[in-house]
């Protein structure tokens, strides 16, 4: 069971105030933005009201040109009753013909008259239409921004409420920092966008990623004083380590302690609450399965897996490779096959699956994965939850498989150590899937890999200045004859 020497008193308050500064940002940014959308609501009703008075105005516009029309019609009717009258006074023919021509005149502006009546009666009835549709949809939009309000307004005095607790539980976490210290945090957050610690990683500044020197690291191992803080070179932060040991009573100390000493360092905008604050988030429950499941040490006849997963562009083309060994040392899978598009994060669940789908078929009872990747290791063991969509399914599929076995461990290793499952994964990128698939089921006699060991190495290499410059070591004696097999690989 995993164990760590316990954090300062002061760090530990210091990454209180943190996950209370991070979680209050949160909130605040939810509260302020708010009022976008209540001027988004106002908006859609705003468009609502524009629509209903511009149909009717439409509408009294031709209310208006019908009635002209109609003082039109009835002015030429009075001229044509008033023509027919004189034509009965007139003693010539030419004032006959005269009258005739004015009362034919009158005539066709009055079915000229009557066209554009006709015409804006028709308008009058669509423009009805319009001002009952636009009456419809205000008041359907009305209704639901009365909800989206509604909704709003409760949105905002729960986000007041938690901002209410939170200062409440930051002043409990400022209570136990000296005066100096908090000024020292505070002018960090300024700088760094809320986040004033990080945790120490394979060496490196959990933010900035820029190496901790080996020298400061080893002062940070023995620092027990509250006092003693370390700073990173680069950005400043405080940074804190965990330095987890071994101990085989599963029940001493508490469930999660850390060795720590703070540090300042760069760049943490990004880095998850969860992994900040991983020095107070107790393992899962399940944590055990991926220790030693006994004092006395891991049983005798454990396989080995080398697992890793690619991906180019992060998402990108993807593949995953499996490098499984027996208890002897010998390799008896190597596995390698692409996936398509996907993020270097699914590429390296696949390898696990491949790892525990292969190991469950071939009646493999105890079995030690190897990853260089950090982040699965650290959520199979409990200590990182799994957000991701993604992932969720992947890790649930995961877990269930290991407690088919006596003895399962998975374990973190640097890159340099993982360099065969890391080529393997680049060639299946580069030339499609190898070996057998994950799930078969095949009798153990069988040779489970179709590539043997035997195989003939394939590396990377970069032609330079006339010159094969490979990826990664190449041991061989001194003038050595190989064959290349030349494939531009930046083509594909």
């Amino acid at each position: 069971m995993l164990e760590c020497r316990p954090v300062t008193k002061v760090l530990q308050n210091l990454l209180d105030l943190q996950s209370v500064d991070v979680r209050l940002h949160e909130v605040r940014a939810r509260l302020a933005a708010l009022p976008k959308k209540i001027a988004e609501v106002d908006a859609r009703v705003a468009t609502g009201k524009s629509a209903l008075e511009q149909s009717k105005a439409a509408q009294l516009t031709t209310i208006k040109e019908r009635k002209r029309y109609e003082l039109d019609v009835e002015q030429w009717k009075e001229r044509v009753r008033k023509y027919r009258d004189q034509t009965s006074q007139v003693k010539t023919n030419e004032a006959y013909k005269a009258l005739q021509h004015e009362v034919e005149m009158a005539e066709a502006e009055i079915a000229k008259a009557e066209d554009r009546l006709l015409e804006q009666m028709v308008n009058a009835e669509e423009y009805d239409r319009r001002v009952k549709a636009s009456e419809k949809d205000l008041k359907e939009v009305e209704e639901a921004a009365r909800g989206q309000r509604a909704k709003i307004d409760a949105e905002k005095a729960a986000a007041e409420k938690d901002i209410a607790a939170l200062e409440a539980e930051r002043a409990r976490a400022i209570a136990g920092i000296p005066e100096n210290l908090l000024d020292h945090y505070d002018r960090i957050v300024r700088k760094h966008n809320g986040i004033a610690l990080a945790e120490v990683r394979n060496e490196k500044c959990g933010a900035c990623g820029m190496i901790v020197r080996p020298h400061v690291i080893q002062e940070m191992r023995r620092a027990k004083g509250d006092d003693e803080l370390f700073h990173c070179e680069t950005c400043t932060r405080i940074l804190y380590y965990i330095e987890p040991s071994e101990s085989g009573a599963p029940g001493s100390g508490p469930a999660q302690q850390a060795s720590a000493s703070a540090a300042v360092h760069g760049e943490c905008c990004g880095l998850p609450p969860d992994m900040n604050r991983a020095a107070k988030t107790p393992p899962h429950a399940s944590a055990r399965l991926f220790s030693d499941s006994s004092p006395a040490g891991p049983p005798s006849g454990v396989h080995v897996a080398n697992i890793d997963g690619a991906s180019r562009g992060n998402p990108g083309p993807a593949a995953y490779a499996v490098v499984m060994r027996d208890p002897d040392g010998k390799i008896i899978l190597e596995l390698g096959k692409k996936l398509g598009r996907d993020t270097n994060n699914v590429a390296e669940y696949y390898a696990l699956l491949a790892a525990l789908d292969y190991a469950a078929t071939h009646d493999i009872r105890a079995l030690r994965i190897r990853s260089d990747s950090e982040l699965l290791v650290r959520q199979m063991q409990g200590r990182y939850k799994v957000k991701s969509p993604d992932l969720k399914p992947l890790y649930e599929r995961a877990s269930k498989l290991t407690r088919q076995f006596e003895y399962f461990v998975i374990e973190h290793v640097r890159r340099e150590s993982n360099r065969e499952a890391d080529a393997l994964a680049n060639l299946a990128l580069d030339s499609g899937a190898f070996g057998p698939p994950a799930s078969t089921a095949a009798p153990r006699t069988e040779a489970p890999a179709v590539r043997p060991s035997s195989h003939p190495p394939r590396i990377r290499a970069r032609f330079v200045k006339g010159v094969f410059v490979p990826a990664s070591p190449v041991e061989l004696p001194e003038d050595t004859e190989v064959l290349l097999d030349i494939r531009n690989i930046q083509n594909k």
